[in-house]
C-alpha cells in the first residue's frame, strides 16, 4: 500500500506539471492543490482542455481512458485522477 501511495503521489506532480506548463494554466505547479476541483468550482476546466489532458496523460503514462472509464468523478481533484491513472498502470504491469 505504501508503494501505491507513493505512485499516486508522483502522479499528481507530474498532473500538476502537465496541468502549468504543457496547457498553459496561469499557475505554477506548487500553487495547484492537490485536491482542488479540477472542473466547477476549481480550475474551471474546459471540454477541450480535458480532452487535452486525457491525451497527454495516456502519452505520458501509456494509459487509455476507454468510454466506459470517463466519468465525471474522475476529474473531481488530482488525487482522484491520479488513483485513477496508478490503478491502471498497476493493472498494465500486471496484464
Amino acid at each position: 500500500m505504501i508503494e501505491s501511495a507513493e505512485s499516486t503521489r508522483d502522479v499528481v506532480r507530474q498532473l500538476k506539471a502537465i496541468l502549468a506548463k504543457d496547457l498553459g494554466l496561469s499557475l505554477k505547479e506548487e500553487e495547484i492543490a492537490d485536491d482542488v476541483p479540477l472542473l466547477e468550482g476549481g480550475l474551471a476546466l474546459d471540454s477541450v482542455v480535458i480532452a487535452e489532458l486525457i491525451a497527454r496523460i495516456e502519452d505520458q503514462f501509456g494509459i487509455r481512458f476507454e468510454d466506459q472509464n470517463l466519468r465525471l468523478e474522475l476529474f473531481d481533484n488530482l488525487i482522484t485522477l491520479a488513483e485513477f491513472v496508478s490503478s491502471n498502470q498497476a493493472a498494465r504491469k500486471t496484464a
